[in-house]
């Protein structure tokens, strides 16, 4: 193109005889030219980066560069399966260990992730088996910089930190799971748990030193059997108001404890969910409740026990041992009483009952005669049992 003009404009100067003009005309010329060259260049060019810079429509992980500009919430564009790492919360430089297989092992801060390059997560595996007794703050990243991508970090994975000397945890909002025996037997005194957490495994924080738990999220799917079973120090628990499943034994053994709120959506109190709960001086069953599980709250420390209607069936042992039980209030709702529900409650002095349940032999059954109030055959005799319809 340039050859081109350069010999138009000689034939034109030539004709005319004005050579030294032609000259100047000339550098005027290819000047223009060389912009218009690079012009074109820095278009194409300009074309090549676009198409670079267009996200994948698999893309399950955004870029830092992405992130910065974006507020910490997904965009309708997005694909469900993205999860938003703040830039601030990614570790940029981890130390390669292996990335050999698909499972690519790094270290961040003290502390083992595993990074699944099929799905683009990361968990933790656990604190450096030399650190396990001298940490006593981790702090778990929320992204890990890997390959100019960053991996956000979803899970805590089995017996990550048990057994350590970590006393106080970080962990991040990209969090989606803990994971079984996460801290068991671990120094851990108080934990807050983000609200973008769905399931906690069995025995996740059992035998613990923890003393409060906090969950910020409203609902959760799942909270496994056993999770705080033990935690001998633990005086206080802030449920979610919904779970899809809780399993049993979840406050087994925490003798400290003195408040805790159970999930309004619940229908049962599974089995030994308050054992040995000495502590608990009082319990708010929820409207939803309709069954009380075996050894629910047997040994707990509660003084005074309603009942609310719409409860059907109270399991074997449910309050059996409860020494500081002083008053019983029993629904007409009741359906089913398991073997020896209130024995050795021996401080028991009060029980208002629906009629429906007056019978001696089933009220012997109920509570024993540990607490002496059954002094006679008739009922109506009995000072402290009162009756209503």
């Amino acid at each position: 193109m340039k050859k081109f003009l350069v010999c138009v404009a000689v034939v034109l100067f030539a004709a005319t005889g004005a050579e030294v003009e032609a000259q100047g005309f000339l550098k005027k010329v290819g000047k223009a030219v060389d912009k218009v060259e690079k012009g074109v260049s820095g278009v194409f060019k300009g074309d090549k980066k676009e198409e670079k810079s267009e996200p994948k429509q698999d893309a399950k992980v955004e870029s830092t560069q992405k992130t910065q500009a974006r507020p910490a919430q997904k965009s309708s564009s997005q694909p469900a399966s993205t999860i938003y790492v703040s830039p601030s919360d990614v570790y940029q430089n981890p130390e390669i260990i292996d990335e050999s297989t698909t499972n690519i092992h790094v270290v961040c801060d003290d502390i083992d992730y595993i990074i699944d390059a099929k799905t683009k997560t990361a968990y933790v595996k656990g604190v450096l088996e030399s650190l396990k007794n001298k940490l006593s703050h981790v702090k778990v990243w929320g992204g890990i910089r890997y390959k100019n991508t960053n991996v956000p970090v979803v899970k805590i994975g089995y017996q990550a930190f048990a057994q350590t000397s970590i006393t106080t945890v970080e962990l991040p909002q990209t969090l989606q799971e803990i994971g079984e025996k996460a801290f068991a037997g671990s120094r851990l005194k108080e934990i807050t748990i983000p609200a973008s957490v769905k399931k906690v495994g069995n025995w996740a924080f059992a035998s613990s030193r923890l003393e409060k738990a906090v969950f910020d999220g409203f609902e959760i799917e799942l909270l496994g059997s056993r999770s705080f079973q033990y935690c001998e120090r633990l005086v206080s628990a802030e449920l979610p108001m919904e779970i899809g499943k809780m399993g049993d034994g979840m406050f087994n053994g925490c003798k400290a404890l003195t408040k805790v709120n159970f999930p309004r959506n619940q229908k049962v109190i599974s089995f030994e969910t308050f054992r040995d709960c000495e502590s608990l001086s009082s319990f708010m069953f929820p409207m939803n409740v309709e069954e009380i599980g075996g050894h629910a709250f047997s040994n707990s420390g509660l003084t005074g026990v309603t009942l609310l209607k719409g409860i059907k069936k109270i399991g074997d042992f449910a309050f059996t041992d409860c020494k500081k039980l002083e008053s019983v209030s029993l629904t007409s709702t009741i359906e089913s009483f398991g073997s020896m529900c209130f024995w050795g409650c021996t401080s028991l002095k009060k029980i208002s009952a629906h009629v429906n349940h007056k019978d001696l032999h089933k009220m012997v059954d109920i509570f024993g005669n540990d607490c002496n109030m059954f002094t006679s055959e008739n009922l109506d005799e009995c000072p402290g049992i009162s009756w209503f319809d």
